[in-house]
């Protein structure tokens, strides 16, 4: 293992840390990858609109059962076992605004099980714990794309920041699934894209039955 991991460290820094902080068996097959920043940043969007919109207090999202939305969305399917979760955050960034549990910074290490997709293990990673050229999130997604291992990726990245640079990885890629979680679709998309207000709206309660009541009210 001390082999490998100074081979990985040469190749890719992320994939170093995972192997440090993660399992002794390194990456999983199904991976959801996720801008921890940009999220909250869409979900307090959201709670601030949609409680306007309804005429109530929206609660923050429920964080697993956000993920097991995202999860489905990148085609995830019942059975599969495991699923990893990176959280990738900027060094400030140690709690949630508009997710419960609140607390960021603790979800590193932890896990729960959903009944039908399987155990969830979580991972948050600082943004500034290596030296870089390129956003963390970048070569985390070179180092996804890369690994044999991994099958199915979920991708919520900081769309302005990293969407241009995270196209060409992935337009390639024929072994593995790949989709992009965001809220504005690419104008060339190269892999399967979808609303990422949809899962946020169903881990904060929020029906479409809802929505119709009040648009005919």
């Amino acid at each position: 293992m001390k082999k490998r991991v100074q081979g990985v460290l040469a190749l890719n820094p992320f994939l170093y840390i995972c192997i440090r902080n993660m399992e002794k068996s390194g990456l999983k097959e199904h991976i959801i990858l996720v801008d921890a920043d940009y999220l909250d940043v869409v979900a307090s969007v959201l709670l601030r609109d949609f409680s306007r919109m309804l005429g109530r207090e929206i609660p923050p999202a429920d964080l697993p059962q956000w993920l097991v939305c995202a999860a489905l969305d990148g085609g995830i399917s019942a059975g599969v076992g495991e699923v990893q979760v990176i959280f990738i955050r900027s060094s400030k960034k140690t709690h949630w605004e508009s997710f419960n549990p609140s607390s960021l910074t603790s979800l590193d290490g932890q896990a729960f099980r959903d009944v039908h997709l399987g155990e969830f293990f979580l991972s948050v990673l600082p943004e500034e714990e290596i030296n870089h050229d390129e956003p963390l999130f970048v070569q985390s997604v070179q180092a996804l794309m890369s690994d044999k291992v991994v099958r199915t990726v979920v991708l919520v990245p900081n769309e302005a920041r990293d969407m241009s640079l995270l196209l060409p990885l992935v337009e390639s890629q024929s072994d593995k699934r790949v989709t992009l979680l965001g809220m504005q679709p690419p104008s060339s998309p190269a892999c399967p894209f979808v609303m990422l207000g949809y899962s946020l709206m169903q881990a904060m309660g929020i029906t479409s039955e809802e929505l119709e009541r009040k648009q005919y009210s």
